[in-house]
């Protein structure tokens, strides 16, 4: 599975941002978020967050910098 799914990639984006800034209500948001969008496509949410953050670590400079990854 690649995380080539931007609306994926964008999810797990939002998980990420919400662990490191948000308060729990937020960051289970966007788990649940998450969650539905790996069942409904049949992926394991894990190796979705694993690719997820292997990709930002190479393309996202923002949030490099930022200390999210």
């Amino acid at each position: 599975m690649k995380t080539k799914n931007k609306a994926l990639l964008n999810l797990v984006k939002n998980l990420l941002y919400a662990r490191r800034n948000g308060n729990i209500k937020t960051e289970q948001y966007a788990y649940d978020r998450l969650n539905a969008k790996c069942n409904s496509m049949k992926i394991d949410m894990g190796i979705c967050i694993q690719q997820g953050i292997d990709y930002m670590k190479k393309n996202d400079v923002a949030a490099i910098m930022n200390s999210i990854l």
